[in-house]
């Protein structure tokens, strides 16, 4: 595929929408809205050169470059002095607990299951850290209705489809990113939040003779690429 084609492509200009709001992004595979990608918290990037790179010569992985084609998906992945998320799976009863509303009028994107709402951090955003709000607070098991994505997590971008059907849609695509939240926003988050601490990757690497149709048949299970709060 000639570098015409790549930047004529959906993908290609998906993530020149997302790289100019100043969104991390990194390659997911076709149909994913998680990244399976080797270091994707810390190869995310707004450099379309970077993109361009990855669509051409190839995303850095342990056996060798791969080729991020126009079939694959893009992740937004949250930062620090960058741009964040609210990730909304239950709206009606994160109001019911006294959530402020959402704006009408800033970027908002319809997901299968609820909203992201991604924001310009502040210091004050940045000192959260990574939250999460239960349907009851007061269990950890309970249903997880709210996210605030603050560092090194992820959400789907918005324009794409994963493997199930399942659009992620923004309600008015030249809508304005909020900066920050509000005072009482924040003070909402806190007060009905447990925090997850920061997501910092680590180094590591499966051992040279690691074999995992050996170990998923010795254990008598299956492989599992996506997987449900709680499991």
């Amino acid at each position: 595929m000639s570098l015409e084609e790549i930047r004529n492509s959906r993908c290609y200009k998906i993530a020149q929408r997302l790289t100019a709001l100043g969104i991390y992004i990194a390659p997911a595979y076709p149909g994913d809205r998680l990244s399976y990608f080797n270091d994707w918290q810390n190869q995310a990037t707004t450099d379309m050169a970077r993109v361009e790179e990855w669509m051409t010569t190839g995303y850095p992985l342990p056996d060798g470059l791969h080729v991020v084609t126009p079939d694959h998906n893009w992740i937004c992945v949250a930062k620090r002095g960058g741009v964040q998320d609210l990730d909304i799976d239950d709206y009606a009863a994160c109001i019911a607990m006294g959530m402020p509303p959402l704006a009408d009028d800033a970027f908002t994107v319809d997901t299968p299951g609820g909203i992201h709402y991604p924001f310009r951090s502040t210091p004050e955003t940045d000192a959260l850290g990574n939250r999460a709000v239960r349907l009851d607070p007061n269990d950890a098991g309970s249903e997880k209705i709210f996210e605030l994505k603050v560092h090194n997590v992820s959400w789907c971008g918005p324009w794409q489809t994963r493997k199930d059907g399942g659009t992620y849609m923004p309600r008015d695509s030249k809508a304005p990113l909020q900066v920050s939240l509000s005072a009482e926003q924040i003070a909402w988050i806190v007060a009905h939040s447990t925090g997850h601490g920061v997501h910092e990757t680590t180094e590591w690497a499966f051992h040279d003779d690691w074999d995992q149709e050996a170990f998923l048949e010795h254990n008598q299970c299956d492989f599992q690429d996506e997987w449900e709060d709680g499991t």
